[in-house]
């Protein structure tokens, strides 16, 4: 069971390159990556104890603020995603090694694509609450360049945090259902649901570069 960071070990170091983990930054990664469990039923469900969440909390202070629109409406949105992406990548079976070299080359923005499957740029979208709307940011260019939209949910309870793999969908099937308003552009997974867009999570996991369907 890793423990919460030390607030006084040096998890980041800063160079004229930019910012990077320390040792005990990448040592806390690690522990706190293997310590993930998805569980039996169903699945995609990733239970997270109160102390692994807090540590993710302090990881993610870590990545570079490049989504200040987001964070007015939603002060952990840097918590909140980089627990979507880390239940994704542990749900492919990404190693903690792979895990983390994403999480560092993170810390400078991801450039709207989380990681590549089957060929496909991918980013993970992650939401908190029952509403189950996914927003997306309209003056970030770069995000479009995902090929492959992956929704999960986080939601936290008396008894731990848990990050819910909802399932994926093909950018280009999003755009009838795209609706707008003051903030951002968003679409709701229940209408994916309805109009037969939303795709089992484990469809993707499946998949094989050269071997999938639109």
């Amino acid at each position: 069971m890793p423990s919460t960071i030390n607030a006084m070990a040096p998890l980041v170091g800063v160079t004229p390159k930019g910012k990077h983990l320390t040792q005990e930054g990448q040592e806390a990664f690690i522990s706190t990556y293997k310590s993930f469990c998805f569980r039996q039923l169903p699945h995609t469900v990733l239970r997270l104890d109160m102390p692994t969440y807090e540590t993710i909390k302090a990881l993610s202070k870590l990545r570079m603020k490049d989504w200040a629109s987001t964070t007015r409406w939603n002060p952990d949105a840097e918590t909140t995603g980089l627990l979507g992406e880390l239940a994704t990548f542990h749900f492919f079976g990404f190693s903690p090694e792979q895990a983390l070299k994403d999480f560092k080359d993170g810390l400078s923005g991801d450039g709207g694509v989380d990681f590549h499957w089957a060929g496909e740029a991918v980013d993970v979208k992650t939401t908190r609450g029952q509403a189950l709307k996914f927003r997306f940011n309209r003056s970030n260019k770069a995000s479009r360049r995902a090929t492959i939209i992956l929704f999960s949910h986080l939601q936290e309870e008396a008894d731990g945090v848990f990050v819910q793999l909802l399932g994926w969908a093909w950018r280009f099937r999003l755009h009838p259902w795209m609706r707008s308003d003051s903030r951002s552009d968003f679409v709701r997974i229940e209408t994916l649901r309805r109009e037969g867009i939303l795709q089992p999570v484990e469809t993707l996991k499946a998949m094989i570069e050269g071997d999938y369907h639109a």
